[in-house]
């Protein structure tokens, strides 16, 4: 699977410049990168690179005031 120099590229080049401060990112991820399943496990790490990337650029980005979220939806039991 592929790298995520672009998203890097996007956040740093595009976003960035045209931030306010304070500043919030939201980025979509999934409960995949959390579980196994079957027929899924590029997808769960492609998730997962992303999460970490979350994690690791929100600390570089706090200082300037900018946050940075993951939301990750699953299904819920209804009745």
């Amino acid at each position: 699977f592929g790298r995520l120099d672009w998203l890097d590229d996007a956040v740093r080049q595009v976003l960035l410049p045209i931030l306010a401060n304070p500043a919030s990112i939201v980025l979509n991820t999934s409960f995949n990168a959390h579980i196994g399943m079957p027929n899924s496990s590029v997808y769960a790490a492609s998730k997962a690179a992303l999460q970490s990337f979350i994690r690791t650029l929100s600390g570089e980005l706090i200082g300037r005031g900018i946050r940075l979220n993951a939301v990750g939806p699953a299904a819920q039991a209804s009745q």
